[in-house]
């Protein structure tokens, strides 16, 4: 959650554990992986309120989040940052980070953990 400095929520995102088939990512992906599901975490939900569109909370929330997938991997498997956005919202995704889309639905978009890493380096 993010709060304004009134204190007022200004934006949220919900994460969960999540396991894709390793057939579903795309063939890049899937190289030098068991042919086992693949744990990956599920950005579930990412909203801001209206009244703070442009005011970066949505990339500070996208950017708290990927870098609480990649802090919560070091404990629990997690090889993905998995995002299921919703169709208005798919360009604005893109454009913040490499995210690939899966070839069965390009509204599912996956960012491997270790690009995170190197983000946060």
């Amino acid at each position: 959650m993010y709060a304004s400095d009134e204190g007022e929520i200004a934006g949220y995102y919900t994460v969960s554990a999540l396991s894709l088939e390793l057939t579903q990512l795309p063939e890049e992906l899937q190289r030098g992986r068991p042919r086992f599901p693949v744990p990956a975490t599920l950005l579930g939900r990412l909203a801001r309120d209206i009244r703070y569109a442009r005011s970066g909370v949505g990339p500070f929330l996208l950017s708290h989040a990927m870098r609480n997938a990649y802090e919560s991997s070091r404990n629990v498997a997690s090889a993905f940052l998995v995002i299921d956005s919703k169709p208005d919202a798919l360009d604005w995704y893109l454009r913040q980070a490499e995210f690939e889309t899966l070839p069965s639905n390009p509204l599912r978009l996956v960012l491997p953990i270790s690009v995170i890493a190197d983000l946060l380096r």
